[in-house]
């Protein structure tokens, strides 16, 4: 399932999400799956909005 998430999100069919509702998708992972969906997509995901989500995940590994 996130392997196709990955897939929509890299050929560019999740534009129209709003960052919200990409926030809250991502915030609703584990750290794990976090860091599996983001992988080499950095980039894309913070154009669609998710930089507070990422944000987050990064103080709360790093902190571990």
């Amino acid at each position: 399932m996130l392997d196709c998430i990955r897939q929509h999100v890299r050929d560019g069919k999740a534009a129209g999400l709003k960052p919200q509702a990409v926030n809250r998708f991502l915030r609703a992972l584990s750290h794990e799956h976090q860091l599996l969906v983001l992988t080499d997509m950095v980039g894309i995901w913070g154009a669609l909005g998710a930089e507070p989500a990422m944000l987050a995940l990064l103080r709360k590994v790093a902190a571990a």
